[in-house]
């Protein structure tokens, strides 16, 4: 997958968490106009009808979302409750607004009603929830591969066993057992990615992986390592002591 492609991907999620409330305001706005439930069918003409529910479906939508998030770390019961307060919050809304678009609308009776009515919908609204929540976090997540996920990056024909990195300039060379191919990627950003992965990086423009190592050799009081595809890759002062303690050269002091 290509950072181009990862990136499309994140916008369409970005635009179905935006799509998805006003596809349902949409929904929700037009059924109610068409049927004008609670008396508003025979109390408001169809345009006033639709501005109407609109105005409510939106205001709805957007405090439900809010409570949602709010609750989000609360579950079972605690989380049930949390609706009592909303349904008292969200049905005062309703009653003012109620007041002044009609003339028959006021009192207690009608505020309790509202009550029950919004507490009802935030019990459907939590249903509607628990169905769309994710699996469990106790449920153990599969591991993405490290060297799947690099490869991703390399063409078909080049990807196989991984043997070494070698940083240039911007770029890495990704040497495998199919050949050699080059990324636009930090060498930082690959040893974070391979973290899982039996490498070491034993140079600021080297990483290898340990079973590909096939020798150590010291030339001019320097450290090299003889790698699967021939390359002889340099070892620094700095890494030398992690080499070291990885098996890969032997443990007398740097000269």
């Amino acid at each position: 997958m290509t950072d181009k492609l990862r990136v499309l991907i994140s916008a369409l999620r970005e635009r179905r968490d935006i799509w998805f409330p006003l596809g349902l305001w949409v929904l929700m706005t037009a059924a109610a106009a068409i049927t004008g439930p609670f008396r508003t069918y025979d109390c408001l003409a169809p345009l006033p009808r639709t501005f109407y529910w609109g105005f409510v479906v939106a205001v709805s939508i957007v405090v439900s979302i809010a409570h949602l998030r709010c609750v989000n770390k609360y579950s079972g019961a605690a989380r049930i409750m949390s609706w009592a307060p909303f349904a008292f919050g969200f049905a005062a809304f309703l009653q003012a607004l109620n007041t002044a678009v009609f003339d028959s609308w006021s009192g207690w009776p009608d505020y309790f009603w509202l009550v029950g009515v919004v507490f009802a919908i935030s019990m459907l609204t939590e249903f509607a929830a628990a169905l769309l929540k994710p699996e469990s976090k106790s449920q153990p997540v599969p591991q993405q591969d490290p060297f799947a996920t690099l490869m991703e990056r390399l063409p078909l024909e080049k990807r196989g066993r991984l043997i070494r990195i070698e940083a240039q300039d911007h770029y890495l060379s990704i040497v495998t057992s199919a050949g050699e191919s080059l990324i636009l990627m930090r060498l930082s950003d690959a040893e974070a990615l391979l973290a899982g992965a039996e490498g070491l990086r034993v140079h600021r423009s080297h990483w290898v992986m340990q079973s590909e190592v096939q020798q150590h050799i010291r030339r001019k009081r320097r450290d090299f390592l003889v790698m699967s595809d021939g390359a002889v890759v340099p070892v620094s002062r700095g890494s030398r002591d992690k080499a070291v303690a990885a098996g890969l050269i032997l443990g007398r002091s740097a000269a």
